[in-house]
């Protein structure tokens, strides 16, 4: 027993370093960012998150109004057409939001960072529709 514990307790440390790592910090050794740059990034994305947290909570209880809307049957279409292009407003606010924040980002990078960021984007968009189209293939229960 006290041999498997010892074994345990020596793996510890290598399934540590195997765990994924976090979004920002896989974008960072791809680009091979600065530490500079890098604190300001987390500056930009923290600044970002705190600024846009009333316009996500407000696209957020746009879409659950709709959502609830769209299952009363006595929901009019002028009612739903209304809380529809409310909740796109919503959401557009804060797709332009995230947009200005992706532009201030790409301005701290070099030309070179921004070209590997670009295609670091379109092989991430690649993946994720391959999964989408997997799961569309999967049959459902």
């Amino acid at each position: 027993m006290k041999a498997l514990i010892l074994t345990l307790a020596a793996l510890l440390p290598l399934t540590a370093q195997d765990a994924p790592r976090p979004r920002g910090q896989r974008f960072a050794q791809a680009l091979q960012l600065t530490a500079d740059q890098q604190s300001k990034i987390q500056a930009l994305r923290a600044s970002h998150r705190a600024a846009t947290a009333p316009q996500r909570q407000a696209a957020q209880e746009a879409r659950a109004a709709l959502t609830q809307a769209l299952q009363d049957p006595s929901a009019s279409e002028a009612t739903l057409r209304n809380l529809h292009q409310k909740a796109a407003e919503a959401h557009f606010q804060v797709l332009l939001a995230h947009r200005a924040n992706l532009l201030q980002i790409r301005a701290l990078l070099t030309p070179e960072q921004q070209e590997k960021a670009k295609l670091l984007r379109a092989d991430h968009q690649d993946r994720m529709r391959g999964r989408m189209r997997r799961m569309r293939m999967t049959p459902q229960d």
